[in-house]
């Protein structure tokens, strides 16, 4: 059994009481109580009263975090040590492995420590207690090669060790030396500290949430699920708050919780819909069943409404199985659906109940004030008859929505464009899930704007008409499509050539410390880019209904380098920053539109924040597990200002999806901004590095992200496979969803971490030397093997959505690039290891897998999406093919 913990040495200036409070408030199983302040070593009296206290509060005491050192403590004090255990009735005690790193130590230093540690094994053993060695440095287990070969010669049951991150250590190392210890190790401590060589140099300043870590800890996660001892208890014990307060415990706590539920490791809290043997998407907020069975639906009975101007929403929710209902404004005996108008209910909220009509047949009951809650009620019934085309099951449903607006955004300004059809297919998904706000990301040129044509002639991109047809599709449904162009930064496509001399640096410029030759961001004194705005504004928004126009405004990355940097030294780049925003703020204005705003410039600048016009949204986005800071959202709602919480779908440069990354995201997210009074959830998918995902690899963050954004408590924990099965993927087999989201977890065999990027994605379209360092090498072997274990679960799958066979194509071919990127690799490594012979038998292949995937990936995208830029996306791949093709001819002149 997995449990968790606190260990009390976290919170010493606390007392007892508080600990004890804390702790049963997180939701965490027990404390490990430290022998240094809350129960000394030989104070048995406290640790009888600690105990008592624990178990008061419904926790269990986990272990003891005794100080005995060996070498240096006496024969007493071990005692003393053995005593509380017994009274705390733990079976684990903390014990030190001496006062020196392992190289330290001479060979008889070595030898009486391993005699001292037989001794107080013996002991420990006698009372059924069990010594654990912590991973620590300053000790003898400071490497695990040491603390290995410590235990086998100490050669006794009763000890241990507890495993722990080395923060003088990079994540490859903490991997191996978890993969070598684990079949000894009791309990883990858990926490989220940078690496630093120089530890603990700075450390105070070195502690993060523990979310920070997410990734890393998913991986020692599989490890530990894989090589722990299965037939014994582990507790994860957390240690060190980021801040030291024992107020972050409970946030820290539902990370650590969150891991461990999402694994199965522990019971996932199943909410009113699951437990009424229904699965909806989102779930509902209120549901119940009123009765056994379930009754038969006549589907081309009548859907009887009280009032003409429902008719545009309820012709558009007649889909699937509520195709054939004939409406009716008029009487009817028996009505299949009838909708009556209720002014109490929310605008967007509606009831749903199921019962028996006069002829014995099932009749669904809907109450709505508002056309959308008629709408909405009408997916909710479609999707239960998902379940049964055939019948209904006796319930009742009372729902709405907790953020008034529940977005989504999808990149099309990355080269890949959807074909219309394809963008009609994703509306009608977002309306059953109950989305009301779309956007089409624009950066480059992906739509024909009418005063640039030398920008996209020859080019299949989304015309005015298309956006015209979107537009009136969305309204039908209740979704808001709201017009995208950024206007500051990520403009490198038109600052690369035409438009250079209104680049902030149009020589290029550093960042990160990489030179970057193309400029991305406008000088904001250039009158000439605030035309460029204008232009671009007056080009986009007549084809769009929205009063919104996302300006975005994001990431101006080279800002104060060039152009402005005088200013900027003088009046600080946020104020100058906020100068030429106000300006394309008002762009927006004169055209009736409400302007929305990426935040990630100015959210920390609260003088810049007032600045802005009132009627301003911001866009809080991040992506990583720990976003977003609840600080930032705690100042945007001090201020007053409308925001809305913008996480990710996580599937960009990962192929196959991040399931580890999208879920923890959208669910934080979600829940802070439920709590601090955010207007809006937009969800993101971005198209980084050429959009080389495919939009199935997206269904699984956009599907939960629209959960989250309709009801946080009921959706947090939904069945997300189970979902997917049945509302994305129609399968009749149940295996899909769990595919994918499987699939979405390859990262976790990779290796180090390389920020927002897949190692696969990384191999592909970085330099080849940076891609080296970066990739652990066993992850050459681990991550195909994963993704083979799977495959069989992909065809085994019985989809029935109108995509079906697209999708399996799409996820076939997303593991074939993951493979070969593996192949890649291993050829780098090769190269860097000087194994001529293996790379003259890896480069061919290469070369070969680079050619296939140009191939293949041109035709998966133009099954769904225009030609656009593709061309631009597959030579990505031929460079690589080109990289393969050199070195083998510089092996071949070698030969000669």
């Amino acid at each position: 059994m997995w449990k968790t913990g606190v260990c009390s040495i976290s919170f010493r200036k606390y007392t007892i009481q508080q600990i004890i409070d804390a702790a049963a408030a997180a939701g965490l199983d027990g404390i490990e109580w430290g022998g240094d302040v809350h129960v000394p070593a030989g104070d048995t009296a406290a640790a009888a009263a600690v105990r008592a206290a624990t178990e008061a509060a419904g926790l269990a005491c986990l272990s003891y975090g005794g100080y005995y050192r060996l070498g240096s403590s006496t024969p007493e004090e071990f005692d003393g040590l053995l005593a509380c255990a017994e009274v705390l009735g733990v079976r684990d005690v903390r014990i030190w492995a001496g006062s020196k790193d392992a190289g330290e130590l001479s060979a008889e230093e070595w030898d009486a420590l391993v005699a001292e540690a037989k001794t107080c094994a013996a002991k420990a053993q006698e009372k059924g207690l069990v010594l654990s060695l912590e991973c620590h440095n300053w000790t003898l287990t400071n490497d695990w090669h040491f603390a290995r070969k410590f235990v086998e010669q100490v050669a006794s049951p009763a000890l241990r060790m507890y495993w722990q991150p080395n923060q003088r250590r990079d994540e490859v190392y903490d991997l191996e030396a978890l993969r070598e210890l684990a079949d000894c190790v009791t309990n883990v401590h858990v926490f989220s500290w940078k690496y630093n060589a120089e530890f603990p140099a700075n450390s105070e300043n070195d502690k993060l949430p523990l979310a920070a870590h997410t990734e890393e800890w998913q991986k020692r996660l599989t490890v530990m699920a894989e090589r722990l001892p299965a037939d014994e208890d582990h507790a994860f014990i957390l240690e060190f708050m980021h801040d030291d307060r024992i107020e972050s415990l409970a946030e820290t706590a539902a990370t650590l919780n969150d891991w461990l539920i999402r694994r199965g490791l522990r019971a996932r809290p199943v909410n009113q819909t699951e437990a009424a043997g229904l699965c909806l998407l989102p779930a509902p907020k209120r549901i119940t069943r009123t009765g056994e069975g379930r009754l038969t639906f006549i589907a081309d009975g009548i859907l009887l409404a009280d009032d003409r101007a429902l008719y545009p929403a309820l012709n558009a929710a007649r889909r699937h199985h509520l195709a054939k209902l004939q409406l009716s404004l008029g009487c009817c005996v028996t009505p299949a659906v009838v909708l009556v108008k209720d002014e109490s209910l929310a605008a967007e909220g509606y009831t749903l109940c199921v019962s028996a009509a006069e002829n014995g047949y099932a009749q669904a009951k809907i109450g709505y004030a508002a056309p959308a809650g008629a709408f909405y009620a009408l997916m909710t019934l479609d999707q239960l008859l998902a379940q049964d085309p055939a019948s209904l099951p006796f319930v009742q449903i009372a729902d709405e929505p907790d953020f008034p607006v529940r977005g989504y955004m999808l990149d099309i300004g990355r080269n890949r464009v959807p074909k219309r059809e394809q963008l009609f297919a994703i509306v009608d998904r977002l309306a059953s899930w109950k989305i009301n706000h779309l956007e089409l990301y624009m950066e480059g040129v992906p739509f024909e704007y009418p005063s640039f044509p030398e920008m996209w002639a020859g080019r299949e991109l989304l015309t005015g008409e298309d956006i015209l047809a979107l537009d009136a599709y969305c309204r039908e449904r209740f979704i808001e499509l709201v017009p995208t162009q950024n206007n500051f930064g990520h403009m490198d496509v038109w600052l690369k050539e035409k438009y250079r001399h209104l680049a902030e640096c149009p020589d290029g410029f550093t960042f990160h410390g990489e030179f970057l030759p193309d400029p991305r961001c406008m000088d904001p004194h250039n009158p000439g880019s605030l035309e460029l705005v204008q232009k671009l504004a007056d080009d986009l928004l007549p084809y769009f209904s929205s009063d919104k126009y996302n300006i975005c405004c994001d990431e101006t990355l080279e800002l104060g380098q060039g152009a402005s940097k005088a200013e900027c030294e003088e009046r600080g780049l946020e104020a100058v920053y906020t100068d030429f925003l106000c300006k394309v703020c008002e762009v927006a204005s004169k055209a009736g539109r409400r302007p929305l705003i990426w935040d990630d410039i100015i959210r920390h600048d609260p003088a810049a924040l007032a600045r802005l016009p009132k009627d301003v949204i911001l866009l809080d986005w991040g992506y990583a597990a720990h976003s977003p800071v609840e600080a930032n959202l705690e100042r945007l709602e001090g201020l007053g200002i409308e925001y809305y919480v913008c996480p990710g779908t996580g599937s960009w440069n990962s192929y196959l999806g991040f399931t580890d990354k999208f879920l923890p995201n959208i669910a934080r997210s979600a829940r802070l901004g439920k709590k601090h009074g955010a207007a809006g959830l937009l969800n993101t998918d971005w198209g980084d590095a050429g959009h080389l995902q495919s939009i199935s690899s997206c269904y699984s963050g956009i599907a939960y992200g629209a959960a989250m954004a309709w009801g946080v408590e009921e959706n947090e924990y939904i069945d997300l496979a189970a979902a997917l099965d049945l509302h994305v993927f129609e399968d009749k087999n149940r295996r899909m969803g769990q595919f994918v989201l499987d699939a979405g977890r390859y990262q976790r065999y990779e290796g180090r971490s390389v920020g927002n990027v897949t190692q696969s994605m990384w191999l592909w379209f970085t330099r080849e030397e940076a891609a080296a360092e970066a990739v652990d090498a066993a992850a050459f072997e681990a991550v195909p093997a994963y993704l083979d274990s799977l495959l069989p679960e992909l065809e085994a799958a019985d989809l029935h959505c109108a995509d079906a066979q697209q999708v399996k194509n799409e996820f076939r071919f997303a593991v074939a690039l993951v493979r070969s990127a593996n192949l890649l690799g291993r050829a780098i490594k090769a190269k860097q290891a000087g194994d001529t012979a293996l790379e003259k038998t890896l480069w061919p292949q290469v070369s070969a897998e680079a050619a296939a995937r140009a191939m293949g990936f041109g035709r998966i995208w133009l099954a769904r999406c225009k030609q656009s830029w593709l061309a631009s996306s597959v030579e990505q791949f031929m460079k690589v093919k080109a990289t393969a093709d050199m070195r083998m001819a510089e092996l071949k002149e070698k030969e000669n």
